[in-house]
């Protein structure tokens, strides 16, 4: 274990990795504006530190299997310092900060535009960083420091990940509207599409019915933006699952069909660090989000499930 007088400074790991994406230190020097020998003394002296070489020759053009594990841990370091910088300066300058988010693009359409502006109204200086991020991402974007909280669907995460559920949502089956499924009976059975050219995104991973899953193994395509894919249905080119939610993104041109599947579903909610101190912005921005949450209900057709606000379960 490394003594902390022994550590390595940040100025160091940025050394490493304009070398190792560079490909060399002549490259980095200049990049960097410092002499090649003063590269050269940074690098060994890192290597030092850590009691391991980084590259496998002098000319630094190729790294070991060592140099590789650490190039990614410093990129995550380097990022997360920058990303905990810049969430300082922002309370220094209005005692409120700024937010890093992940969210699903239906949440990031129907409810975070509403809410920053709500926030805005009454703390102007406060900053926020939307991503849109599939859900199977969030809990590492979390763990890694890249975002604060995330909106996402309930899937398996780790346990120092919390998760506050928000709304059900139901999936529906989505195709062009003048498709001949619109024609026929709701809620429709899985096997309505069991014959159809089949577009695959990953929206709908947490149903698990042999009966949907045997025909998305036959997927024709697969699409992972969201956007794409309701033009990819508008043409006529096949038929997709979706949440409900995501009829806010443009409904005009398709139909959303209820289908009969009690599991066909999605928990929408709250992920956060369960150690992580939240700057009062963010605290005000994820209350914001739950009242839009609270007041669209009735527009969009989902269930709400939390009791209680986001400012009860985030810590202070």
């Amino acid at each position: 274990m490394l003594e902390s007088r022994n550590l390595p400074d940040l100025k160091a790991f940025r050394v490493f990795v304009a070398v190792a994406e560079g490909g060399g230190i002549k490259a980095a020097a200049e990049k960097l504006g410092r002499t090649p020998s003063a590269i050269s003394m940074t690098l060994k002296a890192l290597e030092e530190s850590l009691g391991a070489p980084l590259f496998q020759a002098e000319r630094k053009a190729h790294l070991t299997p060592f140099g590789r594990l650490v190039l990614d841990e410093a990129r995550e370091l380097l990022h997360h310092f920058a990303t905990s910088c810049a969430t300082m300066q922002s309370y220094a300058r209005n005692q409120i900060g700024r937010c890093d988010v992940a969210s699903v693009t239906s949440v990031s359409i129907a409810f975070l535009p509403a809410a920053i502006r709500r926030v805005q109204q009454t703390l102007p200086e406060f900053g926020v960083h939307v991503r849109q991020m599939e859900s199977k991402f969030s809990a590492d974007a979390l763990l890694d420091g890249v975002v604060d909280i995330a909106f996402a669907a309930h899937l398996p995460r780790p346990d120092e990940i919390s998760f506050e559920p928000l709304f059900r949502d139901a999936f529906d089956i989505v195709c062009a509207e003048n498709d001949p499924l619109t024609k026929e009976k709701t809620p429709l059975s899985w096997s309505a599409i069991r014959d159809r050219p089949f577009i695959f995104n990953d929206s709908f991973a947490v149903i698990r019915t042999p009966e949907l899953l045997e025909i998305t193994e036959r997927a024709v395509m697969w699409i992972g933006s969201v956007f794409a894919l309701l033009a990819a249905l508008r043409q006529g080119l096949g038929v997709s699952v979706l949440p409900r939610l995501c009829r806010v993104q443009g409904a005009e041109g398709l139909r959303f069909l209820p289908v009969e599947d009690p599991t066909a579903f999605r928990v929408v909610g709250l992920l956060s660090k369960k150690d992580r101190r939240q700057l009062p912005g963010t605290r005000h921005f994820a209350n914001a989000v739950y009242e839009v949450i609270q007041e669209q209900a009735g527009i969009y057709d989902y269930e709400l499930l939390s009791a209680k606000e986001p400012t009860q379960y985030l810590p202070a």
